[in-house]
């Protein structure tokens, strides 16, 4: 498994949530039901405390669920 995406989904799906991605040319977006937007923001922290390779790309995608 290799790029941002592909470490986001697995473990999104993992956990049961479901994530639509759209990939777009300076950002991607990322869809989640609004029941679990948060519990799909934990995951991310996780994930960008934890893998230092993709930190700054998972906290780049963090800002897309604050908007």
């Amino acid at each position: 498994m290799c790029g941002l995406t592909a470490v986001l989904s697995t473990k999104l799906a993992a956990e049961g949530i479901s994530c639509n991605i759209v990939a777009g040319t300076y950002h991607d977006h990322l869809f989640v039901d609004a029941s679990r937007a948060q519990e799909a923001m934990d995951f991310i922290q996780e994930i960008a405390s934890n893998a230092s390779c993709y930190e700054a790309l998972a906290k780049q995608s963090m800002e897309i669920f604050k908007k």
